[in-house]
């Protein structure tokens, strides 16, 4: 009885995370690409004020920083289009979902959380799933943001050093620091439903075929 109920629960899952499109895979793959990588040579690389005492390995990292950031700005303006156009198995109103009956459905997973210290199995429109990927997405947009407008300001604004320089870099760094955050817990998060057999990152790949 109990292989029957795993093998049901199995079927749901892969229900509700193969809903996924192709495009949304993809967008989500070089996002993901693209983030990581900036967050890693942002360790590594030379402060755009500080270039001029940097070596040449940390002037290349920081130029690669640059390429790799507008790259990552590019994919996620494209996934803010896919959103806004598709809305199918992504969608504002999932990623945000903050009507009366989405704030109900996240206090009940949250509440589940907290009474079983587990978390709630995948399911087809769980609220505080989407919600959390809603919140990554708009950190990592507001990420590629400011660090777009940082590029403007050293290339063609006041430079590096600057007023705007120094004001922008607060919020590019805020950014990336709760990007971080976020990228731990939702690897954690992915984690534990792979261990618990419900497969969503083979479900999150692109080249799923199913």
């Amino acid at each position: 009885m109990k292989k029957s109920d795993n093998s049901q629960a199995t079927s749901a899952t892969s229900t509700t995370i193969t809903q996924w499109h192709v495009i949304t895979r993809l967008l989500h793959s070089f996002m993901a690409l693209g983030i990581i990588t900036q967050l890693l040579l942002a360790q590594v690389m030379a402060a755009p004020d500080e270039l001029d005492e940097a070596s040449q390995l940390q002037r290349f990292f920081w130029e690669s920083h640059e390429f790799v950031g507008l790259f990552t700005a590019g994919i996620i303006f494209l996934h803010w289009l896919w959103i806004v156009f598709h809305g199918n198995d992504v969608s504002f109103a999932k990623l945000f979902p903050l009507n009366s009956s989405g704030i109900k459905n996240i206090k009940q997973d949250i509440a589940y959380i907290i009474q079983n210290k587990n978390l709630p199995e995948l399911r087809q429109g769980s609220s505080l799933a989407s919600f959390i990927h809603g919140l990554g997405f708009l950190t990592a947009s507001l990420m590629v943001l400011s660090g777009s407008a940082l590029y403007y300001v050293i290339d063609w604004g006041d430079g590096a050093g600057s007023d705007a320089f120094e004001n922008i870099s607060e919020l590019h760094e805020f950014f990336s620091n709760f990007m971080w955050i976020y990228l731990v817990v939702h690897v954690m998060a992915a984690i534990w439903h792979e261990y618990k057999g419900e497969h969503i990152i083979k479900a999150m790949s692109p080249v799923n075929r199913k």
